[in-house]
């Protein structure tokens, strides 16, 4: 038998041994921790349905699945996610995806919309209290203009209120050098959260439309906002 020949046969016994899905990893694990409202206002969050995630991932020879699993906190505020290690096909071993939390409760805090970024996988972790979302008392939010804005031209600014956003509309003229208080918003609220630096973000949108519609001009930022409730809090994004 020639040497190639060999070589294929032996490769194709050891992907169909280990092709059919199997358990890579059957070791459980868990993910512990408590959800509170917000850092100035830490009730429980009670009896309230949330998920836990890792993404699939696929290789050239092989693919490893993700995790879903749902829970509900108890009346403290606790909760308790078990889970196994990812299946695999092929020659895919193991999933470092990082993993995340999502608020599915469509009854409570209907506005909100949480995700809970950056929990590492295949270790059983206590993420101790959480919190719900994030309350800024005042969010002022300024426009720099680094060049003019001519008469009757407009601007609008859009920054993201959980799964919705709120608009303003900034019409000219506004000349170079300016920075505008553009909107100041009462008891802001973000729910996504990253654990691994230990921030909030929150997306800022600056665009011209043109006639049409289309967006002649547009400055979107991810802001990142440190962790705990906040009295006042000032953020910027520039024109152009």
């Amino acid at each position: 038998m020639k040497p190639y020949i060999l070589i294929s046969i032996l490769l194709t016994s050891l992907l169909l041994s280990i092709s059919c899905k199997k358990e890579a990893l059957i070791t459980k694990h868990t993910v512990i921790g408590r959800l509170l409202e917000s850092s100035s206002n830490p009730i429980p969050v009670k009896n309230y349905k949330i998920s836990l995630h890792q993404n699939s991932s696929s290789w050239l020879l092989g693919s490893v699945s993700g995790v879903y699993t749902e829970n509900k906190t108890d009346d403290l505020g606790n909760f308790n996610f078990h889970y196994s290690e990812a299946l695999h096909t092929g020659f895919a071993f193991g999933n470092t995806s990082l993993m995340y939390i999502e608020g599915m409760d469509s009854l409570q805090y209907t506005q909100v919309k949480s995700r809970l970024y950056g929990i590492t996988p295949n270790i059983d972790t206590n993420l101790n209290d959480l919190y719900l979302y994030k309350n800024i008392n005042q969010l002022a939010i300024k426009v720099q203009f680094n060049s003019a804005l001519n008469a009757g031209d407009t601007l609008k600014l859009i920054v993201s209120y959980f799964d919705s956003s709120i608009s303003k509309y900034l019409i000219g003229p506004f000349s170079a050098g300016v920075t505008l208080l553009a909107n100041t918003i009462t008891n802001y609220k973000t729910s996504q959260f990253n654990l691994k630096p230990n921030q909030y973000n929150t997306t800022l949108s600056l665009y011209r439309p043109n006639y049409n519609g289309s967006n002649f001009y547009n400055n979107f930022q991810n802001i990142a906002i440190p962790s705990g409730d906040e009295s006042y809090r000032e953020i910027s994004i520039a024109y152009p």
